[in-house]
Formats: C-alpha cells, sequence, structure tokens
C-alpha cells in the first residue's frame, strides 16, 4: 500500500461515525488496519498524524471556515518562525537561531494543545 491509498483509507476510516455520531474507529484500530494490510508500525502512525491533520483542517472547513482560516493563519506563522530559524543559523547567528527556535517549539506546544482541546480524535 501507497501512501496515498493509505492516507485515503484514514480519512475514509476517520469519517466513519457510530449510532451516537462519535468517530467508529480509534487510532490504534486505524493503525491496527494498516498494519494487516503490510504497512509497518511507525509507517502506520505517521500516516494516521498525517491524514489527522488533514482531517481536523478539512473539517473545520466544512463546519466554521472562520477557525480553518485561524489554523492557516497559525501555520503559517509557525514556518515564518521556522524560516527565521533557519536564515539564522545559515547566517551565522546562532542567538538570533536559538530564539526563534524556543519560540517556535513553545508556538507549535500551544498550537497542538489548543488542535487537540478542539477536535479529539
Amino acid at each position: 500500500m501507497d501512501k496515498k491509498k493509505g492516507t485515503d483509507l484514514i480519512l475514509t476510516l476517520m469519517a466513519e461515525k457510530d449510532k451516537d455520531q462519535r468517530p467508529k474507529y480509534s487510532r490504534k484500530d486505524i493503525v491496527d488496519i494498516l498494519i494487516e494490510q503490510g504497512v509497518t508500525q511507525a509507517t502506520a502512525y505517521n500516516w494516521f498524524s498525517a491524514a489527522k491533520e488533514e482531517f481536523i483542517w478539512e473539517q473545520a472547513k466544512t463546519d466554521d471556515p472562520i477557525k480553518a482560516m485561524a489554523m492557516d493563519k497559525r501555520k503559517k506563522n509557525l514556518d515564518r518562525i521556522a524560516d527565521i530559524a533557519d536564515n539564522a543559523h545559515y547566517e551565522g547567528n546562532e542567538e538570533l537561531a536559538l530564539k526563534a527556535s524556543v519560540e517556535f517549539v513553545k508556538a507549535e506546544m500551544l498550537y497542538n494543545k489548543q488542535r487537540s482541546n478542539r477536535y479529539p480524535i
């Protein structure tokens, strides 16, 4: 199974709901299904993480376009901080690179915390 087929399968399984409108499959269930299809465990978890982000973004986009825009803005901000750190390191400004790296980690932790509280899977 290639990554595209695996991601499509994960998205399909994530979209399935039980009679109480809760997700039918847990992360472990989905990973086990991928492993049964011949995907390694580490790869299955990596694909799940990537698919979960896509699923959350698509869900937010359809549920509330404003939330989707906010999520995109956070992602762009994280990318900017990473670019600042990379450029500072490349230019030899290790102090700025370290500061930007610390800010990136703080922002990433905050972003992940907010996202997991809003869309638990």
